[in-house]
Parts: structure tokens; C-alpha cells; sequence
């Protein structure tokens, strides 16, 4: 059961996926176990979105908006939460995940600028944001044509 991770700081241990609430209380957990893992429900879901799917289905009715990091963030994901479970989702990306839409080279874009596309349903919107790296964001729970801001970067960052 202990699993090793080798960029932590702590390499050994044991690995836990958590939902949580915005003020971050514990509403379910599972505890991975690697080579023995959780039945698949959903075949083109994944392990990882399986698991998420796992997690969210405890939750009493619809409307949740469900943040989660680059290790979950897929399209098929993201459509299945909305289309079946009536949930929205936001999350980081890894540029490989999204649709070949957003993906772009480093040099197209400069430091602060961003760009947005939607899928052709108009159900998922993705952005790609460079700061020192490109930062990829795939939400469906936010509109592509909604107006954008302007964020700081914290001094020190």
C-alpha cells in the first residue's frame, strides 16, 4: 500500500484522493492501493476518472462545481460530469488532454497574454495562459464569451 513518489519531499507513503468542500472538510476519501485497484464503471473514463466519478456520486443532488488538478483534467471527464451527472467541472490541464484547438507553441505567445477556444457544442471552454510556462485551464462551467481580466502576479512569485 505504500506508494513511492519520487518528487515529494517525503518519497514514501501513502497516497489518499480526497473530496473535499471549498473550506476544505473531508466528505469522502479513498485510500490508493496501486496494483489492486477499483473496478472501471465507466471504460473510457480511466482510472483516474473512474475515481472521481466514484468520489462525486456520494454527493446529494446536482449543480456542484468540481475543481480538480492536471491529473484528472480530460475532456471525456469533463463531459460525463456535465452530460450524466449534471455537475460542472474546472481544473489545470495538461496541454497533451486538451483539444488540438488550444494547444500552441511556446513562442506564440508573450508573457501575460492568453488564449481561449470552445469546443463546438460550446459545452467546454479551455485557455492557455503564459507566465513563465504556458498554463493550461479546461472548464465547463465557465463561458468562452465572457469578458476577460487582467491578473497580477503576487511580488515575490
Amino acid at each position: 500500500m505504500k506508494v513511492r513518489m519520487p518528487m515529494k519531499p517525503l518519497r514514501d507513503g501513502i497516497k489518499i484522493w480526497c473530496l473535499c468542500s471549498q473550506e476544505g472538510y473531508v466528505y469522502t476519501f479513498e485510500v490508493y492501493t496501486g496494483d489492486n485497484p477499483l473496478p472501471t464503471t465507466h471504460e473510457t473514463l480511466g482510472s483516474t476518472g473512474n475515481m472521481v466519478v466514484r468520489l462525486v456520486s456520494n454527493l446529494p443532488g446536482t449543480g456542484y462545481i468540481v475543481a480538480v488538478d492536471n491529473d484528472f483534467t480530460t475532456v471525456k471527464l469533463f463531459r460525463h460530469l456535465s452530460d450524466v451527472m449534471k455537475m460542472n467541472a474546472v481544473g489545470t490541464a495538461r496541454s497533451n488532454r486538451l483539444p488540438k484547438l488550444i494547444r500552441r507553441a511556446k513562442k506564440d505567445l508573450a508573457v501575460g497574454e492568453f488564449e481561449t477556444a470552445s469546443t463546438a457544442d460550446g459545452l467546454l471552454t479551455a485557455n492557455v495562459w503564459r507566465d513563465k510556462g504556458l498554463v493550461y485551464f479546461l472548464s465547463s462551467f465557465h463561458d468562452h464569451n465572457a469578458p476577460a481580466g487582467v491578473v497580477e502576479r503576487r511580488s515575490g512569485a
